[in-house]
């Protein structure tokens, strides 16, 4: 598998990014993991629109999903059914924002699989099993399997048992750190510090952390400081356009 970053900022990004969003490829099939606005734009620098076979969205806060409005807007011209996996409830959270001139082919060119903790479903070669978060709404922590590698995706969560259980021996953990630990209390328990990332890596067994959602004034050199208090192997930023192997 390949992983390119297509955005990586919580909440808003800076200036010439975006926020998450990544593309997931493998034997030919391009997924599109989270639509975090700006990163429409990120995408089309590395495959064409229409060369996008599946998307997922983890949870329905726009900076995770934003852009799947614009890219609806163009599958109006060409017609293409995409099937979207999220967690449950991002469809009915994002149809509002549909004019009602097109509402059904937001339902029907859009192939909905909305997921809950325990649900597995397969899309090209990538398998996908859901786990629990901890966040303000629904938020699907996806474990994604190709040919014996596997990646884990936290979207956005605060810290909760079921994280480690789900990157457990991953190849690749790519994980929320939204905070430092000067930020103590500021949102929790819906996002994480970077050192409770750490630990979320440590205990789930993993080598390789990419942390992502860094609130953007957070130096990024602190943020790797602090997670490396707990968790020693090796630790990687989510950047846009940084590709790496799963």
């Amino acid at each position: 598998m390949e992983l390119t970053v297509l955005g990586a900022d919580g909440t808003y990004p800076r200036a010439r990014s975006a926020c998450s969003g990544f593309l997931l490829q493998h034997d030919g099939f391009t997924l599109w993991m989270d639509a975090g606005n700006g990163t429409l734009s990120f995408l089309q620098e590395h495959v064409e629109m229409g060369d996008v076979d599946a998307i997922f969205l983890s949870h329905a806060h726009v900076d995770h999903c934003a852009d799947v409005y614009p890219f609806f807007y163009q599958s109006l011209n060409t017609g293409k059914v995409v099937p979207v996996f999220s967690a449950t409830h991002v469809q009915e959270n994002m149809a509002p924002l549909i004019g009602d001139d097109s509402k059904r082919e937001f339902a029907e060119l859009f192939q909905w699989h909305p997921m809950g903790s325990g649900d597995v479903a397969e899309t090209g070669p990538f398998r996908f099993e859901v786990f629990n978060a901890a966040h303000s709404i629904e938020n699907a922590t996806v474990r994604i399997r190709a040919e014996g590698r596997t990646l884990c995706y936290s979207g956005d969560t605060g810290p909760n048992p079921d994280l480690p259980t789900a990157a457990r021996g991953a190849d690749l953990f790519v994980c929320e750190a939204s905070w430092l630990e000067k930020d103590e209390g500021l949102m929790e328990p819906i996002h994480m510090r970077a050192t409770q990332a750490g630990a979320a890596a440590r205990d789930a067994g993993v080598e390789r952390l990419m942390v992502t959602h860094v609130w953007p004034p957070n130096p990024l050199d602190q943020v790797r400081e602090e997670t490396s208090t707990t968790f020693d192997g090796t630790i990687e930023f989510a950047r846009e356009t940084k590709k790496t192997s799963v």
